[in-house]
């Protein structure tokens, strides 16, 4: 080979590494989002491992779940009505308080 030949090979190496470089920090990038997705599917495991665990263990029925469960949504619905009240009683006393205002 020609010291032409190599001279003229160079922009063409130069530009080849370049895209290697490229084609490396992409494939980099797409393992580090894999380990992150990975990650978090074996967080999620565990928690779920753990889940199944208590159940399985007996620590928590199934039916212990439902009942705690029928418990909640009741609570939950006790207290919705309750802060309609709530909000019912703030605005007949804002009315009152505007009339009170108006009369002065």
């Amino acid at each position: 080979m020609s010291s032409n030949e190599s001279e003229a090979d160079r922009p063409r190496d130069a530009e080849a590494f370049k895209r290697l470089e490229k084609v490396v920090e992409a494939a980099m990038q797409e393992i580090r989002r894999l380990r992150q997705q990975l990650q978090n599917a074996e967080s999620q495991s565990d928690e779920m491992d753990e889940m199944l665990r208590g159940i399985t263990d007996g620590e928590q029925s199934p039916r212990e779940m439902l009942r705690r469960l029928h418990q909640l949504e009741s609570e939950n619905q006790d207290l919705r009505g309750r802060l309609a009240q709530g909000i019912e009683s703030v605005d007949r006393l804002l009315a009152r308080v505007r009339f009170l205002e108006e009369q002065q």
